[in-house]
């Protein structure tokens, strides 16, 4: 951002600065200067540690030494038995080590990768579509079900079944049937006139199909019409009924029939519209061309693909036998419940020394890699748990083994997580953990690709390939691209750990350093692009002091005329931006501490945009200024606030003269005193004091306080310019009465037209009538004092003739009461008088009333402002509740309001009781009569046979002979909300759905049934009670069911779309309250066509009795 050059500055000349040279040494150092405030490193702090310590050993392969390698004292590593030269010792051993590894790594993912399988790949892919060289695929054109038979018959046959009279032979695969001595001999066939591409066994067609009537609904409008609907594919709806027509050819009635995926050896399938299970219809292509023309045909004669069919694939198997690669092409169809069917193709290849260990050739080197690679990773994986043991060994300061035999329970539990903790705070042992859990994965899909193929009885050398039979190699495919994957993140990983070893070095110390920051939370931003003006960066240019220009330091020789210009630009530049950077850093700072929640997007916009700092800084400026002035406002209002016993706070203002009222007492003796203007400067001050009341978006809300709290302290006079009644002479009172004022006194006007005149200068403050009283009061006290003591000195002294009260030859007592008289007569110019200490007190006193009143009216006006409120908020809440009388309540009270048993309580067995109840499902369907460890026992087991996927281990029964137990339930370790609940759906329903009833009889006959609810609060169960009493007295008295609803969370019953009951709404007059609720029984009366004291006299009067 360049400085703008404002009218101000013409004219100013401006100071030449001194050019900024920018080297590594300049940058390392500005760094360190700004770390400076930073806290020592534990290499610091543990220095003397390292030196006093015997055992040596104890801190060799601690990672601190990594991660604080610039802290290592040098001196100490010339001794060889310091903890630094041990340290740096295992760390130069580590550092070749990784290299090696990092080679190896290197050299086994670059033999892996091939670009023979990228080119298979590809060609397969067109082959099946039918691309051309313009993109022009012929599979686009299937676009119904009449062009997919059309493509199948006309398109798939001749590429699959390639008229090759001449081709040879590829292999002889016998087919031995029992009590036969002529078996039959197979051939793989070739793919196109290249004879480069040979079909491994034969190709399978698998169809899935949904359900009618499931995930849609057919409207009353056309249900007479069309009875079914059939929805998307979801595995949840996948049909697997028979459908195979009554006269359809023998030999296709397998094709109608579903298999799971143990039989179709087919792997789930993702689409455009859906993922696609393994399962489903499937049936596959003979080898001969005439025979799957006629299958082809038949199939679409008897129906095989319908109005149910969501998807058909298409799953072959081909091999480059040039380059080894072997080819899985996945042909998939999708039919869309609006009748529109489009094609895809996708194909996966892999060398063939995936499948099988080879020794000859290349391949032979790939497994030697990849068992060479194994031994480094198991050296690796030691070296990494030593290290993992090193660090718990210091954090502990023992020994692991024995500080686990002499803790407790939870301290051992908690081990794996602390040491965990204290080994990933550092972020490169993560990506050691993320290097060794990638490669065992990917070893491991290696493997299990090897023990797939052996044991897998069609994928034997002796039967891989034959055209009768399905290879299924999409089974291996998916697991091996998987771990091709990861080794991909491996390699990467190991290249970017490579920066952790870089360190040791001084020219990347730096670089690694700011890529540490820059992974972290606090890490440095990058604000501008790189351009070509930073050539100049760590280039040394000095000054040339003979002719004003620059040279290059390095070489000695002047800079050119463009050189230089560009130079002196790029240090504007470099000063420009430090200032954005200084700009930056405050803002970042300031949104960290006032705006903690918009701190990540904070950095990501100035970072996006540099230039806006200053702007951003200012906005941040102004919210940090209303926040500190809202925190002062409060702790005023705080400190002004009266006190409850009544007394006024001590203000914060010293007791000085005011600006602007009051007149000296003195001279107001008949005239009106002249008020006094403010000054400016008190003016200015009093809008300043207004400005701070203004209400901003960071201030706190308006609670109904007085809003003069914030006000400007008044000092005015208390009756106003015209002065009190006493100071104008015309009073009855006595305080009108001034015998020491001379009657001819100049009027205050004519002398002193401002109270606030000034004089040489100065001015001169008039005391108010309190303070001038106070003033009277001491100097009479202090005069008193003053002459007593002195009149005690001279009766000690016996020489009576220095006092100038006493006549000559006087006795001590009448010398005393002279000297008394005579200071009175000297104090006669002001004397204190009663009235004088009234008028002193009455002043006070008013100014305390009125402090008084003022509170007590804001006091009154705040709990009137309250009182609205509440009367408002209270209107509110009861409109909202008569308006919530539709089924959303049901749920959002939740799905389970008929519970009516006590189930939230969380009272223990052994006497515990939770602080905060959690939630739990109630489990039950036993008498209560049966003892609680067998309810337990029972639970537990009925809920493991069902499979229901809850923590079990904390389920109890609240007392000692129970009919249900309790499980409690929460969210697992990063498990979020919506698979929780659904967890929890889908254990309720299992056990709904089991219909266990074999748990005991009823005692009014039945069998009991296994049952489990969310449990739920006493408020609620009390209304669901109530609402099922109510239920109970319609039933009982002959109601029609059709006509009654019931809302058990909240008590309303409606009969005949009538409200007879509830539990949240206020009753009526002619209601009967009952428990937390209230029926009206006229009401029901009249719905029913019953007369009231049938109802009242045969059933309620029972169930109230329960209620209450």
């Amino acid at each position: 951002m360049d400085s703008p050059d404002g009218a101000g500055g013409e004219g100013k000349k401006k100071k030449s600065s001194r050019p900024l040279f920018l080297n590594r040494d300049i940058v390392i150092k500005r760094l360190h200067h700004r770390q400076q405030s930073r806290k020592d490193s534990p290499m610091v702090l543990l220095k003397d540690i390292f030196e006093e310590t015997p055992d040596k050993d104890r801190f060799v392969g601690d990672v601190m030494f990594w991660k604080f390698f610039e802290d290592i004292d040098a001196t100490r590593i010339y001794h060889t038995n310091s903890v630094e030269y041990r340290n740096l010792k295992v760390m130069f051993f580590e550092t070749l080590f990784y290299l090696v590894l990092l080679a190896s790594v290197t050299l086994y993912a670059y033999n892996l990768q091939s670009q023979d399988v990228f080119e298979s790949r590809i060609e397969q892919l067109d082959y099946w579509s039918g691309c051309d060289t313009d993109g022009n695929c012929r599979i686009q054109k299937v676009e119904n079900i009449q062009s997919f038979w059309s493509w199948m018959q006309e398109e798939l046959l001749p590429l699959a079944y390639t008229d090759d009279v001449g081709a040879p032979i590829v292999a002889q695969i016998d087919t031995v049937f029992p009590n036969s001595q002529f078996p039959l001999k197979w051939s793989p066939r070739y793919l196109s006139d290249t004879r480069s591409t040979v079909l491994l066994g034969a190709l399978r067609m698998r169809q899935l199909r949904v359900q009618p009537n499931t995930g849609c609904s057919v409207t009353a409008l056309v249900k007479h019409v069309y009875a079914d609907c059939y929805s998307t594919y979801d595995e949840t709806r996948e049909s697997q009924a028979a459908y195979d027509p009554r006269f359809a050819p023998t030999y296709l009635i397998k094709a109608y029939q579903w298999r799971p995926v143990e039989e179709t050896q087919q792997i789930a399938i993702r689409g455009a519209a859906a993922t696609y299970s393994g399962s489903g219809f499937f049936i596959d292509l003979p080898a001969n061309k005439s025979h799957a023309l006629s299958m082809l045909h038949d199939l679409q004669t008897w129906r095989w693909c319908d109005r149910m069919t969501r998807a058909v694939s298409i799953e072959l198997t081909t091999m480059s036998t040039n380059v080894n690669v072997i080819v899985n092409t996945v042909i998939l169809f999708e039919f869309t419940p609006n009748g529109a069917v489009t094609g895809t193709v996708t194909s996966t290849a892999m060398r063939t020394f995936f499948f099988t260990p080879s020794v000859q050739g290349s391949n032979l080197v790939a497994f030697l890699l990849m068992i060479w690679l194994g031994l480094v990773f198991l050296i690796f994986t030691i070296y990494s748990f030593w290290l993992m043991y090193k660090t718990c060994f210091n954090f502990l300061g023992q020994n692991p083994l024995g500080y686990l035999q002499r803790s407790g329970w939870a301290a051992r539990l908690a081990f794996p997580f602390r040491t965990f903790y204290q080994f990933f705070r550092y972020g490169w042992n993560c990506a050691d953990m993320v290097i060794l859990g990638s490669f065992y994965v990917h070893l491991s899909y290696r493997i299990g690709a090897y023990v797939a193929v052996s044991n897998n009885p069609v994928l034997q050398p002796d039967v891989v390939g034959h055209p009768e039979i399905f290879m299924p190699f999409g089974q291996l495919m998916e697991p091996l691209v998987l771990g091709n994957n990861l080794l991909a993140l491996l390699s990467i990983t190991c290249w970017v750990k490579l920066f952790k070893y870089l360190c040791m070095s001084s020219y990347f110390r730096l670089l690694v350093r700011i890529l540490e920051a820059c992974a972290s939370r606090q890490g440095n931003l990058m604000l501008y692009a790189p351009q070509t003006m930073d050539s100049w960066i760590g280039k040394e240019v000095l000054e040339d002091e003979s002719d004003g220009g620059y040279r290059d330091a390095a070489t000695g020789k002047p800079l050119s005329k463009k050189l230089a210009t560009s130079y002196m630009a790029f240090c504007k530049r470099h000063s420009r931006r430090c200032h954005t950077g200084d700009m930056v850093d405050k803002y970042l700072r300031l949104v960290d501490k006032y705006q903690p929640r918009v701190f990540a997007e904070a950095r990501i916009y100035v970072a996006r945009f540099p230039e806006q700092a200053g702007d951003l800084l200012k906005q941040i400026k102004k919210v940090h200024k209303q926040i500190r002035k809202s925190r002062r406002r409060r702790k005023q209002q705080r400190f002004k606030t009266p006190s409850s016993s009544g007394e006024a706070a001590t203000p914060e203002v010293a007791q000085c003269a005011p600006p602007g009222g009051g007149a000296n007492r003195e001279d107001a003796h008949g005239e009106e005193p002249t008020p006094t203007p403010k000054t400016e400067h008190a003016k200015k001050e009093s809008d300043a004091d207004a400005g701070r009341g203004t209400v901003d978006t960071d201030t706190p809300p308006d609670w109904g306080d007085s809003s003069g709290d914030d006000a400007e302290p008044s000092y005015d006079w208390p009756w106003g310019d015209a002065g009190r009644p006493s100071d104008r002479g015309n009073s009855p009172s006595h305080l009108a009465l001034r015998p020491s004022e001379p009657s001819e006194r100049p009027s205050p006007q004519a002398h002193q037209p401002d109270s606030h005149a000034t004089e040489r200068g100065h001015i001169h403050l008039v005391p108010n009538v309190q303070w001038r009283g106070v003033q009277l009061i001491q100097q009479h006290m202090a005069k008193a004092r003053a002459e007593r003591d002195a009149f005690r000195s001279l009766l000690l002294m016996g020489d009576l003739s220095l006092c100038k009260f006493c006549p000559p030859q006087t006795s001590p007592k009448r010398a005393r009461e002279v000297l008394e008289n005579a200071g009175e007569a000297e104090r006669g110019n002001t004397p204190l008088t009663l009235a004088l200490l009234q008028e002193a007190l009455q002043v006070n006193q008013q100014q305390i009333t009125d402090s008084i009143q003022e509170s007590i009216a804001g006091i009154g006006h705040r709990v009137a402002q309250v009182e609205a409120n509440m009367g408002e908020h209270v209107k509110r809440t009861t409109e909202l509740l008569d308006a919530m009388t539709d089924r959303r309540l049901e749920l959002l009270e939740g799905k389970f309001a008929t519970a009516s048993f006590s189930t939230t309580s969380t009272t223990r067995t052994d006497g515990g009781t939770d602080a905060a109840p959690r939630p739990a499902i109630v489990v039950g369907g036993w008498d209560n009569d049966q003892s609680g460890e067998e309810t337990l026992r029972l639970v537990k087991q009925h809920l493991t046979d069902l499979q229901c996927d809850l923590d079990l281990q904390d389920a109890f029964v609240p007392g000692i002979r129970r009919g249900f137990a309790i499980v409690p339930i929460q969210a697992r370790r990063q498990e979020d909300v919506p698979d929780f609940r659904r967890r929890v759906r889908e254990a309720l329903q299992r056990v709904r759905e089991a219909k266990i009833m074999y748990t005991g009889e009823k005692p009014q006959g039945g069998e009991r049934h296994l049952w489990a609810a969310m449990s739920e609060s006493p408020e609620r169960r009390r209304r669901a009670q109530f609402a099922g009493k109510v239920k109970r007295l319609v039933l009982e008295e002959a109601g029609d069911k059709s006509l009654l609803e019931v809302e058990f969370g909240t008590g309303n019953v409606w009969y005949g779309r009538v409200r007879i009951a509830s539990a949240v709404l206020t009753a009526p007059e002619e209601a009967d309250k009952a428990g937390v609720g209230w029926i009206s029984l006229p009401t029901l009366a009249r719905q029913m066509g019953t007369s009231l004291s049938s109802l009242t006299a045969n059933t309620w009067d029972e169930l109230k009795q329960a209620l209450n």
